[in-house]
């Protein structure tokens, strides 16, 4: 949502005044600040299908977000930006957990956790053939290694998934 038009605008109100353009009837809350766990019930409140776009490095937050929509019965769409490309998954309410599918616990340090994420997301690794980055860089300086085309092509996967005919 953010382009030449929306510099110095807050991402999130750039995002609902894009959103309200293409249909003026959504009703759309900006929460300001962070997904935190104190707001995380006011955060799923009323949502039918839950989004992901917590960075990937905010882990804690992220694993309770996804055990929470679970709880309530909410399915949840990750979709990370992986150099040109995305890797999406949706966690249904009676499918496998979080901690299944990364394959973390209370007990798993913060750099495993890292590790798990990224490997479950992207096993194969393919844009390390055309993004180059260091492991140190990418967990010092926080950068997976994704491309605006990754982002875009996350977007457009969400959309599909989130907006498309589910019958």
């Amino acid at each position: 949502g953010a382009d030449m038009k929306t510099i110095g605008i807050q991402k999130t109100k750039a995002m609902k005044q894009k959103a309200l353009e293409i249909n003026p009837d959504c009703k759309i809350e900006i929460l300001d600040g962070f997904v935190t766990e104190k707001n995380l019930d006011h955060f799923l409140k009323d949502v039918d299908f839950a989004l992901d776009s917590i960075d990937f490095f905010c882990l804690d937050i992220k694993r309770k977000y996804f055990k929470r929509a679970q709880q309530l019965n909410i399915p949840l769409m990750t979709a990370g930006p992986i150099g040109f490309g995305t890797a999406f998954l949706i966690f249904l309410p009676n499918g496998m957990t979080y901690d299944q599918y990364f394959n973390v616990s209370d007990k798993t340090s913060y750099l495993d956790h890292v590790g798990s994420f990224y490997a479950a997301l992207c096993p194969k690794s393919l844009q390390k053939a055309y993004v180059q980055y260091e492991k140190k860089e990418v967990i010092e300086q926080k950068k997976p290694g994704s491309s605006i085309a990754g982002v875009n092509a996350a977007s457009a996967a969400v959309v599909v998934i989130a907006v498309g005919d589910n019958d």
